[in-house]
């Protein structure tokens, strides 16, 4: 079985408020799994997932719909998570401009 961490240890670890994860969530860009007294549980592959959401948000200055479109491109191209943050990473520059 898969550890998973609640949304507060997730918060501190990624250094983002709650109540943005929480949006996260609202927005369909990330889907914790909850448990039996309806908590969020956040698997490793969650958490990768919302740094790459704040990779393309802060960094990079994306809004929701931009994420969702690279989210959809990434699908595509069956590129994980993983892979798109190495990509980013390798490329901040250029994308910075």
């Amino acid at each position: 079985m898969q550890k998973s961490i609640n949304i507060g240890d997730v918060s501190k670890l990624l250094g983002i408020h709650e109540q943005t994860i929480r949006n996260y969530e609202r927005k369909h860009l990330i889907k914790p799994k909850r448990d039996k007294s309806n908590f969020r549980c956040f698997t490793k592959e969650d958490i990768l997932r919302i740094s790459v959401i704040i990779k393309l948000t802060q960094e990079l200055g994306f809004n929701i719909s931009g994420v969702r479109l690279v989210f959809s491109l990434v699908k595509k191209i069956n590129m994980s998570d993983d892979e798109l943050i190495d990509f980013l990473e390798d490329h901040l520059n250029e994308f910075q401009g």
